[in-house]
């Protein structure tokens, strides 16, 4: 998950329609063990939320099958931002997995991305391309057996707005567990758990791999 985020600006046409070239920036964000997912329709005045249902899986690039590889060439040959030493390309891990996500929101057609990931830590290096539903359903039985769904919550004020906080809940539908991320525009950024927020906070699970989707999925 990056402070950009495709899956509210991008929309897929029919099968013949070429999918949108991918793009790379820095994701930083921290994330934390949620004791419960708070009640976001009690949230005081000012905030916003909004809702939609995340299905994802991975596939490795490395050792999917010939049909599949040719999908993430264009992927994984997006350059690098030049910013990108905040998170180095040289910290990938060691298999290159794709992750093949479905946003689904408000009843409209789902919207589909690829997306590969470097480094470790708050600040990621993250490579994503819109891709067609088509696309994501030659795509996604290469996940089976890595996969996960989760309802996903973004909730901020205006003043979260203004210093680049985004407040992003994800409570799994395949079992029990609520993560919290924390999406920032800058490592050096301060924050305060709202009062809304602060009482669900169990601890945080950033650099705990365990915690990773990655990791998560099954």
């Amino acid at each position: 998950m990056s402070n950009h985020h495709p899956h509210a600006q991008h929309a897929h046409g029919s099968h013949a329609d070429p999918d949108p070239g991918p793009t790379a920036q820095i994701e930083i964000e921290r994330k934390y063990l949620l004791t419960a997912a708070p009640d976001l329709t009690q949230l005081p005045p000012g905030h916003v939320f909004s809702t939609y249902t995340i299905t994802q899986g991975y596939v490795n690039a490395e050792t999917a099958s010939p049909a599949l590889t040719p999908h993430f060439a264009e992927l994984l040959a997006c350059p690098a931002p030049s910013a990108s030493a905040t998170a180095p390309d040289a910290a990938a891990t060691s298999a290159k997995w794709i992750r093949i996500r479905s946003i689904e929101q408000d009843r409209q057609p789902p919207r589909c991305i690829i997306t590969y990931k470097t480094g470790s830590g708050a600040a990621r290096l993250e490579r994503e391309q819109p891709i067609s539903q088509e696309r994501f359903a030659i795509l996604w039985p290469g996940t089976a057996g890595k996969r996960l769904r989760k309802r996903r919550y973004r909730a901020l004020s205006e003043s979260d707005r203004s210093r680049g906080i985004n407040w992003v809940i994800d409570d799994f539908l395949d079992r029990s567990l609520v993560l919290l991320e924390v999406e920032l525009t800058s490592l050096d950024t301060t924050y305060n758990f709202p009062d809304w927020l602060a009482p669900h906070v169990d601890r945080e699970v950033t650099d705990e791999a365990s915690y990773t989707n990655l990791s998560l999925a099954r």
